[in-house]
């Protein structure tokens, strides 16, 4: 990854994060690219509880915070 896409990456994450609407944008990039994308170099994001099971199957995660179902 150059470090202009490094750059790039990290002001996203800024100003999502600064500007309370990181969950929208996130539920945005699921709609557009899919259950599973990559946020990032090390980062994918979900709303699928069943693909982080799946994960978690093969190798366990760090940083993932999973809500128990109703």
């Amino acid at each position: 990854m150059s470090r202009l896409q490094l750059s790039l990456y990290y002001l996203f994450v800024i100003k999502t994060g600064t500007g309370g609407r990181m969950w929208d944008i996130y539920k945005d990039l699921n709609k557009q690219y899919g259950p599973l994308a990559r946020i990032g170099p090390n980062e994918l994001i979900t709303g699928d509880p069943d693909i982080v099971r799946q994960y978690q199957r093969r190798a366990p995660l760090t940083g993932v915070r999973a809500g128990t179902p109703p």
